[in-house]
């Protein structure tokens, strides 16, 4: 017997991805200045079972050139830091 729970699946995805978007929401509540937003990024998605490493970069005014603003789960030292 054959039984596939898509419904069940897909309303746990759903429920994850917008406990995600919640808790980075509440971090970002109140945040001015780039630094700040930078750190609540970090604390927003640092726990996230379906984030477990990001790298968040921001163009420099001459949009050629990205710099690294934020990061979780990768050490400083690591090879893709660098990048």
């Amino acid at each position: 017997m054959l039984c596939v729970v898509i419904e069940d699946t897909v309303r746990c995805i759903g429920e994850r991805q917008l406990s995600a978007l919640s808790t980075l929401a509440a971090e970002l509540a109140g945040t001015i200045t780039g630094q700040e937003v930078f750190a609540a990024i970090e604390r927003g998605v640092g726990n996230q079972k379906d984030m477990p490493c990001t790298l968040t970069y921001l163009f420099e005014e001459d949009g050629e050139q990205l710099r690294l603003v934020a990061k979780t789960g990768i050490a400083s030292d690591h090879r893709l830091h660098a990048l």
